[in-house]
């Protein structure tokens, strides 16, 4: 029966990890003009748990779930468990500028990650989780053009995503501080296109002026956390990490070429430009929070997050005049009503909520693009088990109608699976 079990749990993680790996690989979780800068919109590093409580995770360590948003964490794993978590969003955005309404869903995988003890001070994690994400579909306005074959239209096209597949590893380095790091393999791609429309000319074809970027190297992203114990049932736990910033190893490609059906269907090609090796700085981050313990009922945190996105370069260009530095605040929670053996299945539901603001990496026109967001969630229980099936709902807003801009309103629905077996201990008695 023992066997049947790891054979089954090693069968789930397989499927879990291909599936993950080609969907994340492939996906594009977004359709916003905002993500046309930079890498893309950047997607939060954390696990359906901490998403139901605004983000918060410096300071959370818990023994049956990776929190894999600081490496230290992993230093609370329970001695003879096995961890395996992963997790789905759903988002659904309705984008609104002064002159146009927009409505758009997508689905995709959040992150994929495993966890086990390799001695009793040093833990480990392996996991794949997406960075970033873009997709866009802009019409640019209508312009007179100056030799006379009518009026032309710039329609600028983008998809893409970033990922990182990363091995973690935390120490104990005593019994209230603990170090960690994530090593990490980040890797993908961005294409831009963009397509001249001849509007008043039925001889013209579309021009697409295609560029395509592809990145992998490796990442460094240290960790640290230290426990306060307040009381026998009262504890504080605060955290930080930091990813170090690197030049990334990239290649870029461009293609001209004349568009017959503008989705990206060749008739002649104008110019080609080989692939062309080159570096993408990705900059510095660095992420503080504290959380509050009473018991293993509740728990109340804060984090803080800064980002150096301003120093952000691309084959030795720079937008500075769009990229900024940004920051974050996000504040939860969670409560459990009862953790008694006889309390109702509803009494042991954890019950989770949290609130977040940050400016992001965009400012246009003078204009700073803030975004705000409240969320929800619950921790369902299974049955003699430490497994627990995680929910969350976020609601946000990003941007403003201010200077013409775009204000996009969205919607999140996420669910994720922590699996927690008992696997690296002896059977007493048979």
């Amino acid at each position: 029966m023992k066997i049947r079990k790891y054979l089954l749990l090693f069968f789930l993680l397989f499927f879990v990890s291909y599936v993950t790996i080609n969907t994340i690989s492939a996906q594009s979780s977004i359709s916003s003009p905002y993500s046309r800068f930079g890498i893309g919109e950047l997607i939060p590093q954390s696990n359906t748990r901490s998403k139901a409580m605004a983000g918060i995770s410096q300071g959370l360590n818990y023994a049956a779930e990776i929190n894999f948003s600081n490496p230290a964490s992993y230093s609370t794993f329970d001695t003879m468990t096995f961890l395996l978590d992963f997790g789905f969003t759903g988002t659904f955005n309705n984008m609104k500028s002064y002159s146009a309404t927009s409505r758009t869903s997508n689905a995709y995988i959040d992150y994929v990650a495993i966890g086990f003890p390799i001695v009793k001070i040093w833990h480990t994690a392996f996991g794949l989780v997406p960075i970033s994400s873009m997709g866009y579909d802009i019409y640019g306005t209508l312009e007179k053009n100056d030799f006379e074959i009518g009026r032309v239209q710039q329609h600028f096209i983008g998809s893409g995503s970033f990922n990182r597949v990363f091995w973690g590893n935390s120490l104990k380095i005593s019994k209230n501080f603990s170090v960690g790091v994530n090593l990490g393999y980040m890797f993908g791609n961005s294409r831009y296109n963009r397509l001249l429309h001849f509007i008043d000319s039925s001889n013209m074809r579309t021009t697409n002026v295609a560029n395509l970027i592809y990145v992998a190297d490796f990442t460094f992203e240290p960790g640290i956390q230290y426990t306060a114990n307040l009381s026998s049932k009262d504890k504080i736990v605060v955290g930080a990490t930091a990813t170090i910033p690197k030049n990334m190893n990239a290649e870029k490609s461009s293609l001209v070429f004349t568009d017959y059906s503008n989705q990206g269907s060749y008739i002649d090609t104008i110019k080609y430009n080989r692939p062309e090796k080159g570096k993408i700085y990705y900059p510095a981050s660095l992420s503080a929070g504290i959380t509050y313990y009473r018991g293993g009922r509740f728990l109340i945190g804060a984090d803080f997050n800064w980002s150096n996105w301003s120093k952000y370069e691309s084959f030795n260009v720079k937008d500075t005049s769009v990229l900024s530095d940004c920051w974050g605040i996000s504040i939860g929670g969670e409560i459990l009503p009862s953790d008694k053996p006889s309390a109702s299945y509803f009494q042991k539901v954890t019950y989770r909520i949290g609130f977040k603001t940050r400016q992001h990496i965009l400012q246009i026109e003078n204009t700073d693009i803030n975004e705000y967001a409240v969320t929800f969630g619950m921790g369902l229980p299974l049955t003699r088990s430490k497994t627990k099936i995680n929910l969350y709902v976020e609601w946000g807003r990003l941007g403003t109608l201010s200077n013409e801009l775009i204000r996009d309103n969205h919607f999140k629905i996420g669910a994720g699976l922590s699996l927690n077996e008992m696997w690296f201990y002896k059977r007493q008695y048979r």
